[in-house]
């Protein structure tokens, strides 16, 4: 599924273009925030520019104000490699789930995990793990970069 999500994503960037519409700014910023990024792709939406590109090995997405100030940053991340209290806080409190994706958010204002949570038994009808029509429920967890859990959404 994540492998799925990822084709998505880049080929919804392959289909916007190159950096040619990219206000020089936002490069500039880019550029000088991300020099290792490589195979970087460009997509616009109202007024904000975003990179896809990948940095040592991890696949990240990183959105600018078209005058270069820098919004976020998202990077998947492996689940082997998420910091063992993360794991460990999973297995724990939550038994009956597994981890299905892992990515680290950064902004100026917050630098934090979040972590998408699938549960296991997809059979039990009725249960809180699924909604009436059976569904899969997902939990998503936050720490922040001390391993502090914040909160459940």
């Amino acid at each position: 599924m994540k492998t799925i999500l990822l084709t998505i994503l880049a080929l919804g960037f392959a289909a916007c273009g190159s950096s040619q519409n990219v206000p020089s700014d936002v490069l500039k910023s880019f550029e000088s925030r991300y020099k290792k990024a490589e195979n970087v792709t460009w997509s616009s939406d109202n007024g904000v520019f975003s990179a896809l590109y990948k940095e040592s090995e991890l696949v990240k997405k990183s959105s600018y104000q078209k005058d270069g100030e820098w919004i976020e940053t998202v990077t998947e991340l492996l689940v082997d490699d998420l910091m063992t209290c993360i794991t460990d806080y999973v297995d724990d409190e939550y038994m009956d789930a597994s981890i299905f994706e892992a990515i680290l958010m950064e902004s100026p204002e917050t630098k934090e995990y979040q972590i998408s949570l699938e549960y296991l038994d997809m059979d039990r009808e009725g249960d809180e793990d699924m909604d009436l029509e059976g569904n899969v429920v997902f939990t998503k967890l936050i720490f922040d970069t001390n391993c502090e859990f914040l909160s459940e959404e």
